[in-house]
């Protein structure tokens, strides 16, 4: 199954939601003579403004061609920036996938247990793929220069809710061994445990934290460089973090319930074993190998 299946639109919209407008802050001219000398400054044509980018990211203030052209062009370097994001995302959850596995599990028969940490990572955290993820070193940031930060934000916000996430998830007694049930011999080999099972039956505490929006945009909120934050008197940083936030929250919901976990370890002693009265028994202390790459 693909990682993560995030819809970019979802995020366009959302984003547009927000009710963003250009110029920040503007009121337009009243009286006179400034309100007459201001309509008279633009011709008929210029009144009127139809969005280019489509689905637009930014209100225009008022119906004129140029506010329009700049609502245009910077929802454009959003739309952009919210692509790039996605796709960094997708492939450090992809590279996550590839260097994850359960520890540390233990069982009594076909039941595996595993405590809440038992799901670790053997690379580099979530937030340092994506900040290195070939997706946002292509895209060039300087288009304009808080997307930098931006994008730092973002890795390093959702990098910290699924941390979160990952170090409580737990295996609670799931009957992933039938073999082991009654085992003939001694001891049990390692074997790959027989049916796939969604991640979703792996609980966690705080599963809440990557399927809440809220969440994701306040963990993002809180990583970004507070002199941007300053700076940002349209709060297009909010706006951004919620769209994104809201996108990803989906993404893991759609995950959890399709992520397979397969080819976990497990083997162990039979302690009943008593040849040639008791042949065999069940497996009643899984010996958990460490296991990469049992996420399909």
């Amino acid at each position: 199954m693909p990682s993560l299946n995030c819809i970019n639109q979802i995020a366009y919209v959302k984003f547009y939601a927000n009710m963003k407008k250009l110029p920040v802050d503007f009121q337009k001219p009243q009286g006179d003579p400034e309100g007459k000398q201001y309509d008279d400054a633009f011709k008929p044509a210029d009144k009127i403004a139809i969005p280019q980018t489509i689905p637009p990211m930014f209100m225009a203030a008022e119906p004129n061609k140029y506010y329009q052209e700049s609502c245009d062009k910077i929802g454009k370097d959003f739309q952009d920036f919210i692509d790039a994001a996605i796709d960094g995302v997708k492939f450090a959850m992809d590279m996550w996938r590839l260097s994850s596995g359960y520890q540390n599990l233990t069982g009594v028969g076909p039941s595996v247990i595993g405590a809440p940490g038992c799901l670790k990572t053997m690379g580099p955290a979530l937030d340092m793929v994506c900040q290195n993820a070939p997706q946002w070193q292509s895209w060039s940031p300087k288009k304009r220069e808080n997307f930098q930060k931006y994008s730092d934000a973002v890795a390093k916000g959702l990098g910290k809710v699924f941390k979160d996430f990952q170090d409580k998830v737990m295996i609670p007694g799931l009957p992933w061994c039938p073999a082991f049930t009654f085992f003939p011999g001694p001891m049990a080999p390692p074997m790959p445990i027989q049916a796939g099972t969604p991640m979703i039956t792996c609980l966690s505490a705080l599963v809440a934290k990557i399927l809440t929006p809220e969440m994701i945009k306040s963990a993002m909120v809180d990583e970004l460089d507070g002199g941007v934050k300053d700076k940002d008197k349209g709060k297009f940083h909010e706006a951004l973090f919620d769209a994104l936030g809201t996108c990803f929250s989906m993404a893991f919901t759609i995950w959890l319930p399709s992520q397979m976990v397969q080819l976990v370890m497990l083997g162990g002693p039979i302690p009943s074993f008593a040849p040639p009265y008791v042949p065999g028994g069940p497996v009643m202390a899984n010996i958990c190998p460490p296991n990469v790459c049992c996420m399909s």
